[in-house]
């Protein structure tokens, strides 16, 4: 894969927003983002939102020269985004090219370029393409560092600097700093530097762990005192910890197994296609126990994957009133599921086999083989970046969406398919029929049929609710009085976050609970809903096409008749 593929791939996905009008706006969470960061090339400094609970440091870092040059500019932090997204992909690919076939490595990556999120996340200025792209080039400069049998200890400390550089935009590039560091200690145990010369080998084997050591302890000391200062100094939304987990907590990790699943599908369900049925038939016992408790858990949680941005009901659709569509088909999102439960199954079998690989080894008294040390920092940093976040989400009150995943999506589905690509059992049975193909291509490609309807519906729902505010706008209500949505309602206010609950019937959380008194002249609403009792007629309508559900529509009704200012249509 060129990098010229990850380029036009990026163009297809800003020309796409281009043209729905979702370009140059406010989308999503990242409202609150702009709002810090116009702050800060107003004012200077840096002085978060107390809703905000990314790092956002570095974000904001990024950004000050992007604005230098043009301003307070959603469009250029916009374009700023897309370009470290193909950077992001590019780096990713070359690190996974370590150890997988060309082929394989550009599957890994396609899993996440072709999935609902990173193309709904892409032209925004949300923090996870930015803490991705650094995390990605952290690993790969790890990599170098560890190519020959001596560690580079300058490749290794410049791996660091990225990682804490993906911390200061999002926390959870820890994981990143904490795989390198894991593994780089393994990669120079003993016998691995200069297997031939016993004592120089102890001596730097020793040598180098205490500086792996070293500089693990360095990082993690100066990230806390940016994170405790972060904390301290701009307090956001307070997080508490839960001793035990309940329910809901099983409930949520089922739903991050599920989600995982979907998003590594074209990588699982190519392995099934590709041989991998004659492991689910081999490891039957494993097969049928983990696809009843997978199926099993479908019909008993609420709900089968995380949200955000991959839900039957769309992405963000709830950042307006009233009671969110259905933007794609209960059938087709049946299948949907079936496709996560299949690409689950095949995952744990995958595992499993690796697993009992691994074991029938040590008990064999083999020596553990010296893998790539590509493949060592992404199966180290795919399970830990999967263990932070799902245990953080466990244990506290932070909230957890499927958007997290983001980084680690291409790592999980390059282990994926290393594990095949390794398996001895399916050394005659890699290659099937042309049927096989089809079959593979034709599942894959309707995951990325359903992935492309729901970025299709994001761009076009978030252009419409900013449309509706313009032409609200236009009509003589003033900006910070007008609620179309989430993002158009969090940017316009002039007052300062305030997030402390207030009894409003009918108005959402973001005029309920983020700001001292708003007040609402006129609401951007779904049709159907529970809407303040002063609601009038409808005075602006803007449809939205779901390619997978159907149309819906907007309507934008006054809910305060005394607003000033107001001239009726």
């Amino acid at each position: 894969m060129s990098l010229a593929v990850c380029v036009a791939w990026a163009a297809a996905v800003v020309a796409l927003a281009a043209a729905t009008g979702a370009l140059g706006i406010s989308r999503n969470d990242d409202w609150v983002y702009y709002r810090v960061a116009f702050a800060t090339w107003q004012d200077g400094g840096f002085a978060p939102d107390p809703y905000t609970r990314a790092m956002l440091v570095g974000h904001i870092a990024l950004a000050r020269p992007v604005m230098a040059l043009f301003g307070p500019s959603m469009l250029a932090l916009q374009l700023l985004v897309a370009v470290l997204s193909v950077l992001a992909l590019w780096w990713t690919y070359l690190l996974v090219r370590g150890f997988l076939r060309p082929g394989l490595a550009l599957l890994a990556v396609a899993t996440l370029a072709l999935g609902p999120i990173y193309a709904g996340i892409t032209p925004t200025f949300m923090t996870d393409v930015p803490t991705f792209t650094f995390q990605s080039l952290a690993l790969l400069l790890a990599a170098r560092a560890m190519r020959e049998r001596r560690l580079s200890r300058a490749w290794l400390a410049a791996a660091l600097l990225a990682a804490f550089a993906g911390f200061t935009v999002r926390e959870y590039a820890a994981a990143a700093a904490a795989a390198i560091v894991a593994a780089a200690w393994w990669r120079v145990r003993p016998g691995t530097s200069a297997p031939t010369d016993p004592a120089t080998d102890a001596a730097t084997s020793r040598s180098d762990r205490w500086f792996v050591v070293a500089l693990g302890i360095g990082w993690l000391a100066v990230a806390a005192a940016l994170y405790l200062w972060r904390t301290s100094s701009f307090p956001g939304p307070s997080v508490a910890l839960r001793l035990l987990p309940d329910l809901a907590d099983v409930h949520l990790a089922g739903r991050a197994a599920y989600t995982m699943a979907l998003l590594v599908s074209p990588a699982t369900i190519y392995v099934v296609f590709r041989g991998g049925w004659h492991l689910l038939v081999r490891h039957r016992w494993v097969t049928v126990v983990s696809a009843v408790l997978f199926l099993g858990g479908t019909q008993v949680m609420n709900g089968v994957f995380l949200g955000n941005y991959l839900g039957m009901r769309g992405s963000y659709t709830g950042t307006v009133a009233g009671v969110r569509p259905v933007v794609v088909t209960p059938w087709v999102w049946s299948l949907v599921v079936a496709v996560a439960v299949l690409s689950a199954v095949m995952a744990v079998v995958l595992a499993g086999a690796a697993v009992g690989r691994v074991r029938a080894r040590r008990l064999a008294g083999e020596r553990a083989p010296r893998h790539p040390a590509a493949a060592t920092l992404t199966l180290t940093y795919a399970a830990a970046y999967v263990a932070l976040t799902v245990t953080l989400a466990i244990f506290t009150t932070s909230p957890f969406f499927d958007r997290y995943f983001v980084p680690v999506v291409p790592a999980v589905a390059a282990a994926l398919l290393w594990a095949w690509q390794r398996e001895p059992s399916l050394d005659e049975e890699r290659w099937p029929s042309r049927a096989a193909a089809w079959g593979s291509g034709v599942v894959t490609g309707f995951v990325a049929v359903v992935a492309l309807s729901l970025v299709v519906t994001s761009v076009q729902f978030d252009a419409a609710k900013w449309r509706l505010g313009t032409q609200l706008q236009a009509r003589g209500w003033s900006a910070p009085t007008i609620d179309a949505g989430f993002e158009w309602f969090g940017f316009h206010q002039e007052q300062p976050i305030d997030p402390h609950p207030r009894v409003l019937p009918g108005h959402p959380f973001w005029v309920s609970r983020v700001f001292a008194n708003p007040r609402v002249c006129v609401m951007v609403s779904h049709t159907r809903g529970v809407l303040p009792m002063s609601a009038g007629d409808v005075v602006a309508r803007s449809s939205v096409w779901a390619p997978l559900g159907g149309t819906f529509d907007l309507v934008a009704r006054p809910v305060d008749l005394d607003c000033p200012h107001e001239r009726k249509p």
